[in-house]
Order: structure tokens, then C-alpha cells, then sequence
């Protein structure tokens, strides 16, 4: 038994001998960078393997991505046509129909008429869509129309240029704002009538010209403008509003094609129905004609190219 203890006592002090005094717990640096969190020191952690893609899934998608890639930016340009009617009240339901019909002949992108107050039937047809105020025989007068398959209306709205005594005191105008299917590009087409000299009434052209610039520059600060209508002064006279329409960034197509042979109506050869554009908007007119319709006005037509 005491040999056994002696050897014991004897390794014991072999194991003191090498190692020495035992080793003080260790103390953590606060300066020393952390560890990420998912690996402990000695200790082998294995991540979860990433799910199995379905190769169908992966396919659909390299395939959106290349026909986004291959799909074309929308035009930049485009072409639209135009009609300004100003079809006599008076005129029995066929003979405006037929003024109508003729109006539209050609495909026009939009068409702003006067003296359309008519029941919403009349004013019907394929592929067209119309947008008046029917409050009173003022707002129900300026009506525009536009192409159904090349335009969605955004928004529409009435307003009335000035309120006056005297038999042509009142005026209001519609419009409504488009957005082309074609380019997604957005523009404003005003129906517009400014009141003739009446019976205790003044000139109020200045003033209507003046109001209805105020509301196309409201209106092309989402694109171009475009008005059509009866401004009851003939083009070239003193009593134009050529400055009052220069405040809205509006000309007429006559400044670049002068006025049609013979006026356009039944008034002497006079010239008071006209398109109205905004050229510093990237519009330019490229061509103007006028139809012949049993109102007491021709109808004036007119072709634009659209730059943004």
C-alpha cells in the first residue's frame, strides 16, 4: 500500500511540475472585434440548405425579363386630326345628324362643337364618346367629343367664363382631358363660343379671351391644349383677341395657312370658327381644310403632329 501511494504522490507531483499553478479564467478584450453570431468557437454549425427552384418558375421569369427588355419605349410623336362644327340650334334632329355625320367623316381625334344642345341620343355615335354640362343651354352648347379607341378621358370639367347681363352676357365652356392609348402622353381639348356684341351687353371678347387662357394654362401643366370653337370675330380684325390668346400660348391654324377661300360660313365670307394650339408645346399644324355643312357654318378641320 505504501509503494501504490508513493507512485501516486510521485505522478501527481510530475503533472504540478509541468503545468504549474492552475490557469486564471480568461478576461474578454472590449476592443477585439465580435464574432459572428452564427459561428461559436469549437463548434462546426451547418446552415440549412437553400430550397430547390422550380425550374418552370425560373424559366416564366428569364423569359418576362427578356420580353421587357424587348418590348419598345412608347412614340415620342404622333398624329391627331381635329374638328371645330358650330351646327345651328335651329337645324331639325336629320339635318344635324347628317352635319354630324359629316363632321366625323374623317376619323377626327377630337371634335368640339357649338350649339349642340341636344339630347344625349343625337350626339351618339360608334366609337366616340362626348363630354358637355347639361346645367343650362350655356353649358350644354360647347361640347367636345373624342375617339374612344385612341383616347381614355382622365378628366372633365365646365366652366364659365364670364356672367353678364344683356342677351349674350353668359358664356361657358367643356373640356376634358385625354390620354393617348398609343403613348400615354395626356392632352386638353377646350369647346369654346364667345358671345357676338348683344343688346345691352359690351364687348366681352377681351374678357373671355383673357378667362379662357387663365384655364388653358391651368390645363397644360398636364400637356398640350387644344380649343375649338365660334369666337364670333373675324380672323385678322381689330377685334381678334390675338393678345389674349397669346397669354394662354395659343395661335390659330390660319396664322400658318391663312383663311380658307370663301370664309368658312354662311356670313358674308367671314372667318370666325376656329382650331386653336399650343405650338410652344411641341404642336405644329400641318395641314387645314373646311366641309361644307347645312348649318350656317362651315366646319373647319385640321391636322397636328405631336412632339414631347
Amino acid at each position: 500500500m505504501r509503494g501504490v501511494g508513493g507512485g501516486l504522490v510521485a505522478a501527481l507531483s510530475v503533472v504540478v511540475s509541468v503545468t504549474g499553478a492552475a490557469p486564471a479564467l480568461a478576461t474578454v478584450d472590449p476592443g477585439a472585434p465580435t464574432p459572428p453570431q452564427d459561428i461559436v468557437q469549437g463548434l462546426v454549425i451547418r446552415k440549412a440548405p437553400e430550397p430547390k427552384r422550380d425550374p418552370l418558375a425560373d424559366a416564366v421569369e428569364a423569359q418576362a425579363k427578356a420580353d421587357r427588355k424587348r418590348r419598345p419605349a412608347p412614340p415620342t410623336e404622333m398624329d391627331v386630326r381635329m374638328v371645330q362644327a358650330n351646327i345651328k340650334r335651329t337645324l331639325g334632329p336629320d339635318a344635324f345628324a347628317a352635319d354630324l355625320r359629316e363632321a366625323t367623316a374623317g376619323a377626327p381625334d377630337f371634335v368640339t362643337l357649338n350649339e349642340a344642345v341636344r339630347p344625349p341620343e343625337a350626339l351618339a355615335l360608334p366609337s366616340y364618346a362626348h363630354y358637355r354640362s347639361t346645367d343650362n343651354r350655356w353649358t350644354t352648347e360647347t361640347t367636345v367629343m373624342w375617339r374612344t379607341d385612341r383616347w381614355d378621358a382622365l378628366s372633365t370639367g365646365t366652366r364659365y367664363l364670364h356672367q353678364r347681363g344683356g342677351t349674350w352676357g353668359t358664356r361657358a365652356v367643356n373640356w376634358v382631358t385625354l390620354e393617348s392609348l398609343e403613348t400615354g402622353k395626356v392632352v386638353s381639348v377646350v369647346s369654346t363660343h364667345a358671345s357676338p356684341v348683344g343688346k345691352g351687353t359690351p364687348d366681352l371678347l377681351p374678357v373671355y379671351a383673357g378667362a379662357l387662357s387663365a384655364l388653358v394654362r391651368e390645363l397644360s401643366a398636364q400637356g398640350p391644349v387644344f380649343a375649338g370653337g365660334d369666337l364670333n370675330a373675324h380672323y385678322g380684325s381689330g377685334r381678334f383677341p390675338r393678345a389674349g390668346l397669346s397669354a394662354g400660348g395659343l395661335a390659330t391654324t390660319y396664322d400658318v395657312h391663312g383663311i380658307p377661300p370663301g370664309g368658312t360660313g354662311d356670313h358674308g365670307g367671314s372667318t370666325i370658327d376656329y382650331l386653336l394650339y399650343q405650338p410652344s408645346a411641341g404642336v405644329t399644324s400641318t395641314s387645314q381644310w373646311k366641309m361644307e355643312l347645312l348649318s350656317d357654318h362651315d366646319a373647319v378641320a385640321g391636322d397636328f403632329h405631336l412632339e414631347w
